[in-house]
């Protein structure tokens, strides 16, 4: 449809089998660009003709892994890596597969799962076995930035979030987590440039993103905006802990104590051993003026010790 006329350009109905679904895709691409007379750079073409897998079983394994994953509960998440290691297991040269496998087990040690202590170790290792099956999975480089991000390996990590952007211009994961990088390092204007960039190439993203974008709010003090994509994130996905901790920091600098005094319990409802130590070694905030004000906050709010 063109957008300024309304008038239609193109349309067509396909019916197959989903074992074509990517040679499939591969005749709606072609049939787009023919009919709408675009041209396309080597580039374009070398988009268009990338496989995310050889196997579409693979490929199905790996999407119910990335929907399990974003739902945030213990549950969802060991299933999220069941079917990661399941499309691996299908097709070894899955790179996106072993680059979410990394992602889960970053997660695995910021959630401070039950024998993950070396999650951020095992991670790095499938996030450069990603890249060395795909040299330009941008999504391959953006996991393996964002657990160099928790390493505390901030330049190596701003790299790997630029090649991310280089060559996946298009894709809105690599803008939404390279906003929150640049949250933790303090740039937060422009990490919420990033998020509202991943936002228009993606409307329906995950419920996870509003928390990113609450993060860029609280950085840049505005508290209210904050408050409110975080409650968000908690009416839709409540396993997620990490946002209580920081609407629990956000509503102590509104002088809303007790509210903030209740997120920490829900905190602990989730897991009572965290602590604000834990917390302290996890959240990779650079600036020790702003993660003072973040621990602070949580000390306030009654987070043990």
């Amino acid at each position: 449809v063109d957008a300024a006329s309304g008038g239609h350009l193109w349309a067509k109905r396909y019916d197959r089998k989903i074992e074509d679904i990517f040679a499939l895709q591969d005749e709606i691409t072609n049939q787009i660009v023919a009919a709408l007379e675009v041209s396309l750079t080597s580039a374009d073409e070398a988009r268009v003709e990338r496989r995310p897998s050889a196997s579409v079983e693979a490929y199905d394994l790996f999407l119910k892994g990335r929907s399990s994953y974003f739902r945030y509960t213990p549950e969802d998440h060991a299933a999220a890596k069941n079917y990661f290691e399941q499309a691996i297991e299908i097709d070894p040269d899955f790179a996106d597969a072993y680059s979410f496998l990394s992602y889960w087990y970053a997660a695995a040690w910021n959630l401070m799962y039950p024998g993950f202590a070396d999650g951020l170790e095992r991670a790095l290792p499938l996030a450069g076995k990603a890249i060395s099956l795909d040299p330009d999975s941008a999504i391959a480089h953006m996991r393996l930035g964002w657990t160099l991000c928790f390493m505390r390996q901030y330049d190596q990590a701003l790299s790997s979030f630029e090649m991310a952007r280089t060559l996946g211009p298009e894709i809105s994961e690599v803008y939404a987590y390279y906003g929150q990088f640049l949250n933790f390092l303090g740039r937060a204007d422009e990490g919420l440039d990033l998020l509202n960039k991943a936002y228009r190439l993606d409307p329906i993203a995950p419920t996870g993103w509003e928390f990113l974008v609450g993060c860029s709010y609280w950085v840049l003090r505005r508290n209210d905006e904050a408050a409110n994509r975080y409650r968000n994130v908690i009416d839709r996905v409540p396993g997620f802990p990490m946002t209580y901790l920081f609407l629990a920091s956000t509503y102590i600098e509104l002088d809303q104590i007790d509210e903030a005094r209740e997120q920490v319990q829900a905190l602990l409802a989730i897991n009572s051993r965290w602590t604000l130590h834990d917390w302290d070694r996890i959240v990779p905030i650079r600036s020790d003026e702003t993660r003072k004000r973040f621990l602070d906050g949580l000390r306030k709010a009654g987070l043990p010790e």
